[in-house]
């Protein structure tokens, strides 16, 4: 404050120049000059006082509030401490449980994995015995019928000789109705091939229409998966935009309930509330934003894997479609030779009875030997359907084989997958223990499976040339791709510090292990017609071995009057003499 003692200075200033006298006046007015201005500064040092007496109790209140903040900030830091702690004690309680309860997956995985090897193994020894028991019953039921055969043969044979001299007197009666015999059985079996021919058609129409079905279910349930994956997609989105915008809620009201006591905060508070509000709103907006795009990134991915699924899915389907085009082309071909065949059977044999009609024992020779050529054909049907059953039981576990081949070879492309995100993912040692016992194990299971195939064909007895092909398609695979893949996993599982560079390289070794494993083509039973083509010879007709006591062919008479004969029981030609 400002002190003012004694008079003014000024009057004695005044006195001295203006003098005691008529300048009285002047003084006077001049000392209520000085007064006047001793009284303004005097009021001036009250309100600078009041001034500052205000600022130093605003500055003691703006002091305690920031000690009452800094008071409130240390308790909530101490709070947010220990609930971070509290998380943290959690969080490593539930990771310890995790890795127990992972640890006893993995045990629990290797003991199904041991049992299943161990099933798997016991139930090949069954099969392998199963199928040399069942091999040996048929080899011997087999025998036990071509001894009835060649006892009946032999019976039928001496019945004819001892019939043919009684009938000798009818020959010329019964050549005509032979002949319309012969020809109504030859055109009944014709019938019966077609017939057969029918069924068998039906039987594949039928097959065409159980994959058509599963192939338009196939096709419904991607539809049907694809509706589900786009619904989870954006019920999290939606899940995710309502949680942002309530979380942006909250920060707008809370900036509004500190608006209401803005007024008692100074100007840098303020902004530095409203800056930090308009961070947190933007922020929000943002992550709103993220949200969206990310929601958009996840319809695409989506549409483009439905679409991809899709496009396999109808090649698949067209590629059945050609391969059944295929096979009804090659049925109807198959009928019209067969058909051809037959016709051009009939009119040989029905000129050879003409040629042979002036001669008796010629013709009942030639009756007895149609008669013999009409069993062997009905013969030659049973053999077939019984050639046919032994090669689909044969053919039943290779297909089992190629299946698990297949598959195994399939998941260890996916445990390829699964290897690469688990080691991109934050935690490179989840899981990948795990997979990569799996992928070693896959390995050596494909190895085993293509053994077991190839031992399955050595013990195949019906299929001829297609063991040989399939033999020459498995060493391919086993030495370009099986043996390498297996060699390059367990260097590579084995190993530590791996770089991702040979993961790729096994990752497309397994993949083209896989696409040779698809092209392995089926084994296909052989027909009759095929194996009668390739194993004729001069006029000779194929027989299949185990059909015995059946005459394979007959020549024209010879001029002497003797007749030849090819015996199918010993391959040595028959002279039979006129009696």
């Amino acid at each position: 404050g400002i002190e003012l003692v004694g008079p003014p200075p000024i009057m004695g200033l005044l006195s001295a120049i203006f003098g005691d006298g008529g300048a009285k006046a002047r003084a006077q007015g001049a000392e209520a000059l000085a007064k006047a201005k001793y009284e303004a500064a005097m009021t001036q040092a009250e309100r600078d006082k009041e001034h500052s007496d205000a600022m130093i109790l605003q500055q003691r209140d703006a002091a305690n509030k920031m000690e009452h903040v800094f008071h409130e900030k240390a308790a909530a830091e101490k709070i947010a401490h220990e609930e971070k702690m509290r998380l943290e004690r959690e969080k490593s309680d539930l990771l310890k449980e995790a890795a127990d309860a992972n640890l006893r997956v993995i045990q629990e995985s290797h003991e199904r994995q041991r049992i299943l090897m161990k099933e798997s193994e016991e139930k090949r020894i069954e099969i392998e015995k199963n199928a040399r028991d069942t091999e040996f019953r048929q080899r011997e039921e087999n025998e036990q019928k071509r001894e009835i055969e060649r006892t009946e043969a032999r019976e039928r044979e001496e019945r004819s000789q001892r019939e043919m001299t009684k009938a000798i007197n009818e020959a010329n009666r019964e050549v005509v109705e032979m002949k319309d015999k012969t020809h109504d059985k030859i055109t009944q079996l014709v019938m019966d091939n077609q017939k057969s021919k029918e069924e068998l058609m039906k039987e594949n129409n039928k097959i065409i229409a159980d994959k058509d079905a599963a192939n338009a279910a196939k096709l419904d349930q991607l539809t049907t998966n694809y509706q589900s994956q786009v619904r989870e997609a954006q019920e999290s989105a939606k899940q995710r935009e309502d949680a942002l915008h309530l979380e942006r809620k909250a920060v707008d009201e809370k900036y509004r309930k500190e608006m209401e006591n803005m007024s008692k905060m100074s100007k840098e508070e303020r902004d530095k509330m409203t800056d930090d509000y308009h961070k947190r709103m933007k922020e929000k907006d943002e992550e709103l934003s993220r949200n969206h795009r990310e929601k958009d990134a996840k319809m695409d991915e989506l549409h483009k894997n439905h679409l991809e699924d899709q496009r396999k899915a109808h090649e698949e389907i067209n590629k059945l479609q050609e391969i059944r085009k295929e096979e009804v082309e090659r049925l109807h071909r198959e009928n019209e030779k067969n058909l051809r065949e037959h016709n051009a059977k009939q009119e040989e044999m029905l000129n050879k009875m003409l040629e042979q009609s002036e001669s008796k024992n010629a013709q009942l020779l030639y009756q007895s030997a149609q008669m013999n050529q009409l069993i062997g054909m009905h013969m030659q049907e049973q053999a077939e359907f019984l050639r046919i059953s032994s090669c689909r039981e044969e053919l039943a576990p290779l297909k089992e084989l190629k299946s698990s081949l297949l598959d195994n070879a399939t998941k260890s492309c996916e445990l390829w997958y699964a290897h690469e995100e688990a080691i991109r993912s934050e935690d490179q040692n989840r899981d990948l223990d795990d997979i990569k016992n799996q992928i070693r194990n896959n390995s050596k299971a494909m190895k085993n499976a293509l053994n077991d195939i190839w031992r399955t064909i050595d013990e195949c007895g019906s299929l001829r040339d297609q063991k040989q092909q399939w033999k020459g398609a498995l060493q391919m695979i086993d030495v370009n791709h099986a043996t390498p893949y297996d060699k390059a996993v367990r260097r590579t599982i084995n190993g530590r510090d791996t770089p991702m560079e040979r993961f790729h390289k096994l990752e497309d070794q397994c993949e083209k292990l896989k696409t040779a494993i698809q092209d392995l083509p089926d084994m296909i039973i052989e027909s009759l017609q095929s194996l009668m083509s390739r194993n004729a010879q001069a006029t000779i007709t194929f027989i299949p071995a185990d059909i015995q006591g059946v005459t394979k062919a007959i020549t024209a008479p010879k001029q002497d009057g003797k007749i030849e004969s090819i015996d199918g029981e010993n391959g040595k030609e028959a002279v039979i003499e006129e009696p």
